[in-house]
């Protein structure tokens, strides 16, 4: 589970934002939205909510770099361009990244820093937490050179790497102190958040025997047209007729290096779920059946909300616990149906974290979630985000009617229109 994540210098946000995932002692409402562990509860659920371009997306645009920078050090170089760029010094500063995660009892703060521009890294840190002291062990420094991992140290300074990237590749098996840790670490950051946004979907999708039996199941609960997955198996060589060589290729290296040897991919209006068995690549293409049509459809062919439900699917059904960083959630959804989502959820005992980023003003509500739960972009006059937690609002929770006092601008994150003639 994730009880923080932290930018600085990132896109919109000048200042240090930090989305805090621990519950607050005055919550009543909504007891299950949180996991308990010991003194600390981590909440299951956190919303982000303010204008169009408040910076709400950049915070789930800052998740997905960070994730993709520890599976894969050549994402840095894409990250040239992203620096605040509200003061021409930000190019020259340092963007700073920190995650602190719950794994097997402890708690993990791991950060970097890069300058961007450069793509050079500055600084990068794990500390491991006791929750019941919250005394901080230091698992290792960027900039030290004494302990088990000195190599590796020596190794990222030189090429550039991140250390946490180059010991979760590695395959070491000795006995170095908290070397499982770290790879546990690296495994969390790199596998377990799921970032879905506007571009990419859930991988899970028909990847898990469990999501494709129930599939039909909660889409009748949204009351979905569809009434069967109708599955087509394409040989290998009728596939690579197909698609383009490039991709052809691209697919094979992608299925083959893939840990559990399973992925998708959406590809001219057809979805199509890839497996490695017996050492052959298993293609099969995935469209549905509708109650009041003879004809199957393809994936791409069916409603934007459809698939936008097809999306959170595998929530209700993955046993790991995963932490999924969501951009418009109620995007080609009505208001009822992401309220109804989310009674779902809870109905269903869901183990997983959902941080997503709304407009949507009815979820602004005490009667819909926990007031712990809910943050508000605001953006200055210069351009910077800013990111307010509502708890921290004095009095909160002797209000009433927070929803009307949020719509008549009393928190921030509302629109300001001013009259200009056209």
């Amino acid at each position: 589970m994730v009880l923080q994540f932290g930018i600085s210098n990132f896109l919109s946000y000048d200042e240090p934002a930090v989305i805090q995932l621990s519950s607050s002692t005055k919550e009543t409402a909504f007891s299950t939205d949180y996991i308990g562990f010991k003194q600390y509860k981590i909440l299951k659920y956190a919303s982000i909510f303010g204008t169009n371009a408040s910076g709400k997306s950049s915070l789930i645009k800052s998740v997905r770099f960070f994730t993709d920078c520890v599976r894969n050090n050549k994402n840095l170089e894409r990250g040239s361009s992203f620096y605040c760029k509200v003061k021409k010094e930000n190019e020259e500063k340092i963007s700073s990244f920190e995650i602190v995660i719950l794994y097997k009892e402890y708690f993990y703060q791991y950060g970097f820093g890069v300058i961007l521009k450069t793509g050079k890294i500055q600084e990068e840190y794990l500390n491991k937490i006791t929750p019941s002291t919250n005394k901080s062990t230091e698992i290792f420094r960027r900039s030290s050179e004494s302990g088990n991992y000195v190599d590796y140290i020596k190794t990222s300074l030189i090429n550039n790497r991140l250390i946490i990237s180059l010991i979760g590749e590695s395959e070491e098996t000795n006995d170095k102190k908290y070397y499982d840790e770290i790879k546990g670490v690296y495994e969390y950051i790199s596998k377990r958040i799921v970032v879905i946004d506007n571009n990419t979907s859930s991988n899970y999708l028909f990847t898990e025997k469990e999501i494709d039996s129930n599939f039909i199941k909660i889409l009748h609960a949204f009351d979905f047209n569809i009434s069967k997955v109708k599955k087509t198996n394409i040989p290998w060589d009728v596939f690579s007729g197909l698609v383009r060589p490039e991709i052809v290729a691209d697919v094979k290296k992608a299925i083959l290096s893939s840990p559990n040897k399973k992925s998708t991919l959406f590809l001219q209006n057809k979805f199509y779920y890839i497996e490695v068995i017996n050492d052959d690549i298993n293609i099969t293409k995935i469209g549905f059946e509708h109650y009041n049509s003879e004809n199957p459809f393809d994936f791409g062919e069916e409603s934007d909300g459809t698939l936008r439900i097809m999306d959170f699917i595998p929530i209700f059904f993955i046993k790991t616990q995963l932490t999924f960083f969501i951009d418009e959630i109620e995007r080609s959804l009505s208001s009822d149906m992401v309220i109804q989502f989310f009674k779902m959820l809870r109905d269903a005992g869901n183990i997983s974290q959902i941080v997503y980023t709304t407009h949507e003003d009815e979820l602004f509500d005490h009667n819909n979630q926990r007031i712990d739960s809910i943050y508000i972009v605001v953006k200055d006059s210069l351009g910077t985000s800013h990111l307010r937690r509502l708890s921290q609002f004095k009095n909160i929770y002797k209000e009433n009617n927070i929803n009307d006092k949020y719509l008549q601008g009393r928190y921030g994150g509302r629109s300001k229109f001013y009259n200009t003639e056209i």
